[in-house]
């Protein structure tokens, strides 16, 4: 994928900060500031991804560390995601 997950953001830090924050790395598509102190970070390739996660993670971004990881989807339905581990 060519997306990261980003945790721990600070209040207040808005989409462009995060931007400039991650173009440290490489330039980004896009950055999208989410709820709970969350955000998801676009890139073009998946090794531009892959180095924001081993560049970023653990750093300072508006006073406090923040997590960096990949963007993983999640299943349509939980209902969905038990049938895949095979119960029953």
């Amino acid at each position: 994928t060519c997306k990261v997950w980003v945790g721990g953001l600070a209040e207040g830090i808005s989409w462009k900060d995060l931007e400039t924050h991650f173009n440290s790395v490489s330039k980004t598509r896009w950055a999208e500031i989410m709820p709970r102190g969350t955000a998801c970070v676009a890139y073009n390739t998946a090794m531009e991804a892959a180095a924001a996660i081993a560049s970023l993670n653990g750093t300072p971004l508006g006073g406090q560390a923040i997590q960096v990881d990949q963007w993983e989807a999640k299943p349509k339905t939980a209902g969905a995601a038990l049938g895949q581990l095979g119960g029953g």
